[in-house]
């Protein structure tokens, strides 16, 4: 007889570092196969050089279709090879809340229980009472997705409407919004339970989800990119600006292996997702090089992305008018590379005033815009 994951969905009125749910492992064949993380997103890129490239590029070409690049190609994986894809027991255990369809069940293997106890008493499964949830995707809404747009939020609002959002993009939203002074008042872990310090609520969340993702409780490869991507905002403590660079290079790392960076029907049009996605990864690749004096980890010249533009639609210009300020940084960082002339002193002449940036609401600089977007 088999064991399976029993599941809660319903709000809870435990604190967020008690056991939300129950798990009991299950003892199968299929078990082993059931504990690895399921990608919804079955494609990767692979480079030119890879001799599997080479072979995709074949079978292409027998099937009557053209290389869409000559950098690489984007490998599909069927379904016969990967199998059914499911969502993880963690992922399945807050993915469903409140919701009366019969839950999907995972299992997992017996030597890997532990990590789901792991996971509950680090905070990856707390569920926040629907009021905060949605008060607070209505702060980030306002206050961060007009200048940093890495979510289809059109997409995920309806998905959050029908309770199909991922539960980690849930909270990785509401970590962003709870810094905000006009998100006090809805820090709150039950329902009818006292207001939480932003510092403490966002402590919580940052850790659940720094576990959640690195244990692979993510399925679906473009999700897991945006979380990393909210996360790489958070900077708490003497080592918070560090795993904030951490997280923004691993969603990159995952943006280059679904070949974002190139420019694709994968990608979207350049004024769309996911093609939006990689841009606010490179605005926070300048952003991290210039606050933790680190490299930057995307470069112009290995981009094949048109750059955004705004056509008629001012609501976006805040985007641009900070790409455009991100793309003064990565000219600015030129000068304190350690390859760089020490007797330099810089860009003394024609440094565009920050009027010169935000009068202009078509996405670009009076000056050369040009030159502010060299890596």
């Amino acid at each position: 007889m088999q064991r399976k994951c029993h599941h809660t969905f319903q709000e809870t009125s435990q604190p967020p570092h008690a056991i939300q749910g129950h798990y009991e492992p299950q003892n199968s064949p299929e078990a082993e196969v059931a504990s690895q993380p399921k990608h919804n997103n079955s494609v990767r890129f692979v480079g030119d050089l890879n001799p599997e490239s080479v072979l995709a590029a074949l079978s292409d070409v027998a099937e009557g279709s053209t290389r869409k690049s000559r950098v690489g190609v984007w490998i599909e994986v069927s379904r016969r090879q990967v199998g059914n894809p499911t969502r993880s027991c963690a992922e399945d255990r807050i993915h469903h809340a409140s919701s009366s369809s019969r839950p999907r069940v995972a299992t997992l293997a017996p030597q890997h229980h532990h990590v789901i106890r792991f996971l509950q008493d680090t905070g990856a499964f707390i569920v926040l009472p629907k009021a905060s949830q949605q008060s607070l995707v209505e702060v980030y809404t306002a206050h961060v997705h007009p200048f940093l747009p890495p979510i289809d939020l059109d997409g995920f609002r309806s998905k959050f409407e029908r309770k199909e959002a991922s539960a980690f993009l849930v909270l990785a939203i509401c970590l962003t919004a709870s810094r905000s002074s006009e998100a006090a008042r809805f820090l709150r872990w039950e329902a009818d339970g006292p207001l939480v310090p932003a510092r403490v609520f966002g402590k919580k969340l940052a850790e659940g989800l720094h576990f959640a993702i690195n244990t692979g409780q993510e399925s679906d490869a473009l999700t897991k990119i945006q979380i990393l991507g909210l996360l790489a905002l958070h900077n708490d403590g003497p080592q918070g600006l560090e795993t904030a660079a951490l997280h923004l290079c691993q969603a990159i790392h995952h943006a280059h292996t679904l070949g974002l960076h190139i420019d694709s029907p994968r990608t979207g049009r350049r004024d769309g997702y996911p093609g939006k996605l990689f841009w606010s990864l490179w605005c926070l690749d300048k952003f991290h090089a210039c606050m933790a004096g680190r490299p930057v980890h995307i470069f112009d010249r290995d981009v094949g992305l048109a750059r955004p533009t705004v056509v008629d639609r001012p609501s976006e210009a805040m985007f641009l008018q900070h790409f455009a300020l991100c793309g003064l940084l990565a000219e600015i960082i030129h000068y304190y590379r350690p390859t760089t002339d020490q007797d330099s002193t810089g860009w003394e002449e024609g440094f565009p005033t920050l009027e010169d940036i935000t009068s202009n609401w078509s996405g670009g600089c009076k000056h050369d815009s040009g030159r502010y977007f060299q890596a």
